[in-house]
């Protein structure tokens, strides 16, 4: 049963050719306004689920198109896709977006960092992003760390043929991430502020609803994104255990999304 919704989500997400993140039908359209960054994020937890140490977790922090402190580490990856649809639940029509994500975490000493090639739509247009953060003790509730999202910053500001587009990219980040601790189940708390696409700020809230499935609520610095990540192994093997993450959320409140991942 596992395997033929696993099937059924990739058919959904990825065999399609994603429609532009410029599509004239996109309300995210305009200067300064990042469209095709306003989908899930290429960076730690963006997703996913990930605890302090930087390992893949059923049960840590996640949001979905901020960042969060925890880094990937460890030597894990990380492939994930995504879907945002703006005219219905039609994931085919030109009244979508979609974003791929390759990530990779390495560890040296008490340092992780974390490197994604982000692929903004389905134009291949890409974006390289860098994230490294310390892990924190056992005891250290508070995590923090600093990144970049498109290192380069080759444009995407407004939107192909938008007014504005061309403007750099570039987007620095410092995020801190707060873990407390309940009788059931801990709550991650996360703040940070940036450049330009996070120039206005960001927060989210996440937490263990039942044991496979998370909800979180995110503010992207443009309005309120709320989801729900459902989370289960298809191997348990101890040489490449593989997670996958299937994930559903309300862009602004209004525009349904759909993305799937998995983790080696």
């Amino acid at each position: 049963m596992k395997w033929l919704l696993l099937f059924l989500c990739l058919d959904t997400i990825f065999l399609p050719i994603p429609a532009d993140a410029n599509s004239g039908n996109d309300p995210f359209l305009g200067a300064n306004q990042y469209p095709q960054y306003r989908n899930i994020s290429g960076l730690s937890g963006g997703g996913f689920g990930i605890n302090a140490s930087g390992y893949g977790s059923l049960t840590g922090a996640t949001a979905f198109s901020t960042p969060i402190a925890y880094v990937l580490g460890h030597g894990e990856i990380r492939i994930l896709g995504a879907k945002m649809t703006f005219g219905g639940l039609n994931l085919n029509s030109d009244h979508s977006n979609g974003s791929g994500v390759f990530m990779i975490g390495g560890t040296i000493g008490h340092v992780n960092a974390a490197f994604t090639d982000f692929i903004k739509s389905s134009q291949w247009d890409q974006a390289l992003n860098l994230q490294l953060g310390f892990i924190p003790s056992a005891k250290n509730r508070f995590a923090f760390s600093i990144g970049v999202q498109d290192i380069i910053g080759h444009g995407g500001a407004a939107g192909i043929f938008q007014k504005g587009d061309s403007a750099s990219t570039r987007s620095l980040f410092a995020v801190s991430t707060y873990r407390a601790e309940t009788r059931k189940r801990p709550i991650y708390f996360t703040l940070g502020i940036g450049t330009r696409r996070y120039r206005k700020s960001f927060a989210s809230v996440s937490t263990r609803i039942a044991r496979p499935l998370r909800g979180y609520i995110e503010y992207d610095g443009f309005g309120f994104n709320e989801g729900l990540l459902y989370t289960m192994k298809l191997s348990h093997s101890s040489i490449l255990p593989v997670e996958t993450d299937f994930g559903f959320l309300l862009i602004r409140g209004r525009y349904p999304t759909l993305s799937i991942g998995f983790g080696f």
